[in-house]
């Protein structure tokens, strides 16, 4: 049991979840310390397994980008479709809506671009590999995770805005058919 209780501390709280530096390491030097944690894990024999699981984490990012460039589209289309009720309606009562709906078009684009800044392709050279070592590629490695973990995550939050300020649309029309049937 006080193992289960111990593996449960180590999960993230439902309040961290909003910290978009969680679990990122913020200085070289933590960089260095959580490559040498890596490489112990895997074994110090085994350098290529830790450049392996780095690896692996910049393909999840990647994957994680492109569902959410996904997601982003539909949110654009949805939104542009809304754009052209949103015209139709009396002027007075609902120009609020179209500050609304621009913004929600805007967070989707800055998002989409963010997330594209993601899937920038990273090949070491190969006089840069030899002129280092394995541990210096992974902390390169390992910051190159970290930078685009905070850009997805700002991407994310930033999509979950453009969905607040459409979802407020979607009541407006609810609440404006309700009044004037």
């Amino acid at each position: 049991m006080a193992g289960e209780s111990e593996q449960l501390d180590d999960l993230p709280r439902f309040r961290d979840r909003f910290h978009i530096f969680l679990g990122i390491n913020r200085t070289a030097e933590a960089r260095r310390q959580h490559a040498a944690a890596l490489r112990a894990m895997a074994g110090e024999a085994r350098s290529c397994s830790e450049l392996t699981l780095l690896d692996e984490h910049l393909e999840l990012l990647d994957a994680k980008a492109d569902a959410l460039v996904g997601f982003n589209s539909i949110l654009l289309t949805v939104q542009a479709i809304y754009v052209s009720w949103v015209q139709e309606i009396e002027r007075p009562a609902f120009e609020w809506l179209e500050l609304l709906l621009c913004l929600g078009l805007l967070l989707c684009i800055v998002s989409c671009t963010l997330c594209l800044s993601i899937h920038y392709v990273f090949w070491a050279r190969t006089e840069t590999l030899q002129k280092r070592s394995w541990e210096a590629y992974s902390v390169q490695l390992l910051w190159l995770r970290d930078r685009r973990t905070i850009i997805y995550r700002i991407s994310w939050w930033l999509a979950v805005a453009a969905l607040g300020c459409l979802g407020l649309v979607v009541v407006a029309q609810i609440v404006h058919g309700a009044l004037t049937s």
